[in-house]
């Protein structure tokens, strides 16, 4: 098998193959062997087409009579079989007769089984375009027929009939008394010869314009078909990249779908992880090895080598240089693919490292200290117990009790915040009941939820709402100075002819501000904006000084979202000691931090 790095031969063209055009002249036609091919094709025409109009009609009415039971859908797929036959056919005919290249459809249909053959069939263009093909076959046969009937035997008659003796005509007396004479002879000679030229120069006329009907419609000849296929896998790949988190479905993804819009049999990506394969070798004639040729593509990110694509082709079938163009795009997708999968698996691994450090800084601060101190008050009561002192031993334990309170307070929020998303566990009433809970227990707040219905929104919706609750919340902590309450709402409305609308609220009753002084919103106010126009939710924001902050947020159960924003998990507070007031003006919003950054 022929192995080559992005090489091919040029590509091969439907059309008219390098015979050569008739010699110019009156007469050229006459002795050009293209002509008598021509004649042939079309005396050939007549009875095929007949064949073709009446197998194809008698299997139609058969199928289409019968197919309320399976004999019917029997008879359909056997004419789906005979069509393709019949174009196989005309393509043998055209190339010998017409002195035209017709390449045979260069994405063969693979199928899993008959229904799944069938399927694909039927929704294949070329179908459709042998079906036109088979369809113009018969009227066009006929007319070819007729005039070179029409045109040319008379010629011929009167070219023969104006040489042939005299005595040929006895018995016809009228008709001997007419070409009797030289004159007429040569008269009746020079009009078949005139009619003669003229019936054969119609005839490859027509045998041309059924050459170039034969190319458009049993061909891809302007290659659009397989650019189309070739831009919807590519559209396809471009569509799963970005989530790339198991290469390995990534990849076969890319290469089923190459492989489909392809005339390729068999393609393979290796690297140092894994190796995927799909299709099927072609063995070489004697048996060994596999015949066809190779075609290797590096898989590169950067300067970093990743892999290779090997995509593999029939020896009958090259690849052609627009396939060469796919399969490069393909593989740099590959590439793409796995530099994605190994970012994220970099990131994600980074991300735990960070969580790892955040989780010991908390529980140092928090619970350990905590622990110390419970440790400390348990040991002072002890030794204020064995000096008979009860009273103080009694403040030393309650002290320890309240120290092993906060603890516990702690350690649930901290596993709050390990827990995976709400949304999937419960829905969103859920979620925002474990948020307010959060609120509680970490930070002492009274928050409160009033929400019965779990709305009937999307998925993307329902993450959107929440992320806003939950950033509204934390703000009411980080920046509403004096706030002892957070009320969180979710109110379903209804009105006659329209749909549903959900409010989500989020109150606070901290020293609230002035929206007008703060230019632009702070960085978490424009993040909860942009979340909610990105989800096609009104956004309302009230805040005044002394009159705490209030955010609100509408949707419609029918409101499509317009263009969805990445729904980013927005990390919990991590401070584990009581919020100490802002000493400025409170500002009603905290921007998200980064993920790489500890929150408190």
């Amino acid at each position: 098998m022929t192995r080559t790095f992005l090489t091919s031969p040029p590509p091969s063209t439907s059309g008219v193959t390098g015979e050569p055009r008739p010699p110019r002249g009156y007469f050229g036609e006459l002795w050009h062997p293209a002509t008598y091919r021509h004649l042939a094709y079309h005396l050939l025409s007549v009875p095929l087409a007949l064949l073709y109009f009446t197998v194809i009609s008698v299997l139609l009415s058969f199928g289409a009579g019968l197919l309320v039971v399976v004999v019917g859908a029997a008879f359909l797929l056997l004419l789906l079989l005979v069509a393709q036959a019949f174009a196989e056919l005309e393509r043998v005919l055209g190339e010998a007769l017409l002195d035209v290249t017709l390449p045979r459809p260069r994405r063969p249909l693979r199928s899993s089984g008959v229904w799944d053959w069938a399927v694909k069939t039927v929704t294949d263009a070329q179908t459709y375009k042998t079906a036109l093909y088979l369809l113009l076959k018969l009227p066009f046969s006929l007319v070819a027929f007729t005039l070179t009937v029409t045109l040319v035997l008379p010629g011929v008659a009167l070219v023969v009939g104006s040489v042939l003796p005299s005595g040929f005509w006895s018995g016809l007396d009228g008709l001997q008394l007419a070409v009797g004479g030289l004159g007429v002879r040569a008269l009746l000679g020079v009009a078949g010869v005139g009619l003669t030229v003229l019936g054969v120069a119609v005839q490859n006329l027509l045998g041309r314009a059924w050459a170039f009907v034969t190319v458009q419609l049993l061909t891809d000849a302007d290659g659009s078909q397989s650019a189309r296929r070739e831009a919807e896998a590519l559209g396809r790949g471009a569509q799963a990249i970005p989530y790339t988190v198991d290469p390995q479905d990534t990849l076969r993804l890319l290469l089923a779908r190459g492989l489909d819009a392809s005339a390729a049999c068999r393609a393979e990506v290796v690297t140092p992880d894994l190796h995927l394969t799909l299709g099927e070798d072609r063995p070489a004639p004697d048996g060994t090895g596999a015949a066809g040729r190779a075609l290797l593509y590096p898989l590169n990110a950067g300067e970093a080598s990743l892999g290779e694509l090997s995509v593999q082709y029939d020896a009958q079938m090259p690849p052609s240089r627009p396939e060469l163009n796919f399969w490069a795009a393909t593989a740099a997708q590959a590439a793409t693919a796995l530099n994605t999968a190994r970012l994220l698996r970099e990131a994600r691994d980074h991300g735990s490292e960070l969580e790892r450090a955040r989780l010991a800084r908390e529980l140092h601060d928090s619970v350990a200290q905590a622990l110390y101190g419970l440790s400390l008050g348990t040991r002072s009561a002890r030794a204020l117990l064995d000096q008979g002192r009860p009273d103080e031993a009694r403040r030393s334990l309650e002290y320890a009790v309240n120290l092993a309170d906060g603890a516990s307070a702690e350690m649930k929020a901290l596993l709050f915040a390990l827990r995976p998303d709400a949304l999937q566990e419960g829905g969103l009433v859920s979620a925002l009941a474990r948020l307010t809970e959060m609120l509680t227990l970490r930070y002492g707040l009274n928050a409160t939820l009033d929400a019965l219905h779990e709305p009937s929104l999307p998925e993307e919706t329902l993450g959107a709402l929440y992320r806003i609750a939950q950033e509204a919340s934390h703000n009411a902590v980080k920046h509403a100075r004096g706030a002892t309450r957070v009320a969180v709402s979710l109110v379903r409305s209804s009105a006659p002819g329209r749909p549903d609308r959900w409010t989500l609220t989020v109150q606070d009753d901290g020293q609230g501000f002035d929206p007008d002084a703060v230019r632009g919103g702070t960085l978490g106010l424009r993040s909860m904006r942009e979340r909610a126009a990105g989800h096609g939710m009104a956004f309302a924001l009230h805040a005044a000084p002394g009159e705490g902050t209030t955010v609100r947020v509408t949707v419609d159960e029918a409101a499509p979202a317009l263009s969805p924003l990445p729904v980013a998990t927005a990390p919990a507070p991590a401070t584990s000691a009581p919020v100490t007031p802002a000493p400025a003006t409170s500002a009603p919003v905290a921007s998200t931090p980064a993920p790489t950054e500890d929150p408190a």
